[in-house]
């Protein structure tokens, strides 16, 4: 969806009105919780709470906080038997992979290494007659950038080989 239009304004523009809509609600929240605070905890005795007695909303107002604070407990309740099992389970697996990983994560460090040492020297004893320090950077970062494209699938080929295939 882009910027520009869109919406129910046709070519006007773009106007933010979900967040908008979230941040009227959370203001308000705010308001009647600060009201409910000031007189003493009770909904009864709150300036809000005495409008929706006189509006004849206030028992609608109170289930629905009923209803809000049931659906919270419910997530509690989830959440607390949730996340513990969760948490065990990624032990188990971190418990499981953890040496293999480690010794993958080792060898690959190894081999890299092994590359960077002597792929240089093999390109410039086989095609390279320079042997400056440039040079050997510049043939270290080809075989590295090679390895990758065709080792990982991804990478970008080195523009030397492009031009010599």
């Amino acid at each position: 969806m882009s910027r520009s239009g869109g919406g129910s304004g046709g070519g006007r523009g773009w106007f933010p009105w979900k967040t908008c809509c979230l941040l009227l609600g959370l203001l308000l929240y705010y308001l009647v919780r600060q009201d409910i605070r000031d007189h003493g905890g009770a909904f009864e005795r709150s300036r809000t709470g005495v409008f929706l007695k006189d509006v004849g909303l206030d028992q609608h107002a109170l289930s629905a906080h009923a209803y809000v604070v049931g659906r919270i407990e419910d997530a509690k309740d989830f959440a607390e038997w949730a996340v513990p099992a969760a948490a065990k389970k990624a032990q188990e697996l971190r418990e499981k992979a953890g040496p293999q990983l480690e010794a993958a994560g080792e060898a690959a460090k190894r081999g890299y290494k092994w590359c960077a040492a002597t792929a240089a020297d093999l390109v410039l004893k086989v095609g390279f007659p320079n042997n400056s320090f440039y040079t050997r950077k510049t043939i270290n970062s080809h075989f590295v950038l090679r390895w990758k494209s065709s080792f990982l699938g991804r990478g970008r080929n080195c523009t030397s080989c492009t031009r010599r295939q």
